[in-house]
């Protein structure tokens, strides 16, 4: 039996990619295990889900959100996942976003095993204006991506970043699982948010306008702006959840009337962004409003599935 180990920065709640990677491996009959990182210390330290083999890791609570907390956490996190994938067996380590690479290139070189870079996102955007970092993290993902033997991106779009053309990229997108007619007429979540609470997104220009529509909004994350808002637009209409299983957030999608993704599209990421909320809306026959100027944007525009705003 072939063994992959996964390395995935957040706590496998689980991650929605992440979980439909592992499962369709597991159910061709790969061995899966997930080394993770508990981030708000609040998970079970080992589990199995679905046959997949999870451990977590803890390096005390970090920030949602906060690339400070972020950095100075980072290298504690590879440190204990170095450690703890020596105790577990694996033919091939795959390494979820550029925040895992790193440790899973030392793995691949002390166990002379394949690497697997799966980039669900372009961690370079993150950093705003500050052009320094952005070059180191720029060059250090064209190293990497150079060692891996495969790369998984989210969509083509990906591919304008010449570190990751090639033969050995594969496109893999988030798009949900579908067994026959699942559309749902109720709507009694209104208006629905899932996502991070942070500058790359901000939305108060939703809950100002809401002011005059007077409609449910349900928002389910948490990050650095979450305190604010809900000190701010807290209210009857106005419902913050943090943050929540997935499969509530599929749930709340499901039963909602609109889905929203506000992405500031200053950001490159956010401009490429295509994330399971949008294939999610769309298995749930659920408009959505994006950002425009963004591939979210050009999906919702060919499919007719939704409108799109200038951020």
């Amino acid at each position: 039996m072939k063994k992959v180990l996964m390395i995935l920065s957040n706590g496998f709640n689980p991650d929605p990619r992440v979980y439909k990677e592992a499962k369709s491996l597991v159910d061709i009959g790969f061995k899966v295990s997930i080394i993770c990182w508990d981030r708000e210390c609040n998970l079970k330290i080992r589990e199995n889900i679905d046959g997949i083999e999870v451990y977590r890791v803890r390096t005390g609570k970090v920030i949602s959100g906060n690339v400070k907390s972020m950095l100075f956490s980072i290298f504690k996190f590879h440190k204990k996942v170095f450690n703890l994938a020596k105790t577990v067996q694996f033919d091939a380590v795959h390494a979820h976003d550029f925040d895992t690479v790193m440790v899973g290139n030392k793995l691949k070189k002390k166990f002379k095993v394949p690497l697997i870079y799966d980039i669900h996102d372009l961690y370079e955007s993150y950093l705003g204006n500050n052009k320094f970092l952005k070059i180191i993290i720029r060059n250090l993902d064209i190293f990497y991506c150079k060692k891996a033997d495969r790369i998984i991106i989210v969509n083509g779009s990906f591919k304008m970043r010449p570190q990751i053309k090639g033969k050995k990229t594969v496109l893999l997108m988030n798009t949900p699982l579908l067994k026959g007619n699942v559309f749902s007429k109720n709507t009694e979540e209104g208006i629905f948010y899932a996502g991070g609470l942070q500058e790359s997104r901000k939305m108060d220009f939703i809950f100002e306008a809401n002011k005059k529509l007077n409609q449910r909004i349900t928002i389910a994350g948490d990050g650095p702006l979450l305190d604010e808002y809900m000190k701010k637009y807290g209210s009857n209409l106005n419902t913050f959840l943090g943050r929540i299983p997935t499969k509530n957030v599929e749930e709340k999608t499901k039963n909602c009337k609109l889905i929203i993704a506000p992405y500031d599209t200053f950001y490159l990421n956010n401009r490429l962004a295509s994330p399971n909320k949008l294939f999610e809306a769309m298995k749930y026959g659920k408009p959505s409003l994006v950002s425009e100027g963004t591939v979210m944007g050009d999906i919702v525009k060919k499919e007719k599935c939704g409108e799109t705003f200038k951020y």
